[in-house]
């Protein structure tokens, strides 16, 4: 028996058999009664996770790029940017004054239809 479920167990022994008898009979049965209902089952409470979009810092240009990429590549990653749409977008929102000029150059890519 299981620590969750009670349960009453009633023993019914029969008298020891006599020389005469030429078969073997047990001697002991096991009836199991149920004495309450089943412990309602133990559930765990819900847990929801949100997961806080964190936006970019803005880049004016004024300090190294290359450090700035380092970052936004990092935030990237943890946000689930994983397009280049996707990061060409946020990085849009980033760029401030000067530094927005080399968003003038790029070119979306073109979506071929697959044949």
């Amino acid at each position: 028996m299981s620590a969750t479920s009670a349960a009453t167990v009633h023993v019914f022994s029969q008298p020891e058999p006599t020389l005469s008898e030429a078969k073997p009979q047990p001697t002991t049965s096991f009836v199991v009664h149920p004495s309450a209902p089943p412990a309602p089952a133990v559930t765990q409470p819900q847990v929801v996770l949100i997961k806080q979009f964190q936006q970019p810092k803005p880049y004016s240009g004024g300090f190294s790029w290359k450090g700035y990429r380092e970052y936004f590549e990092r935030l990237a990653a943890v946000n689930g940017w994983s397009t280049p749409e996707q990061k060409v977008e946020q990085l849009a929102l980033a760029l401030e004054g000067p530094a927005t000029e080399v968003l003038r150059a790029w070119t979306p890519p073109t979506h071929r239809p697959t044949t």
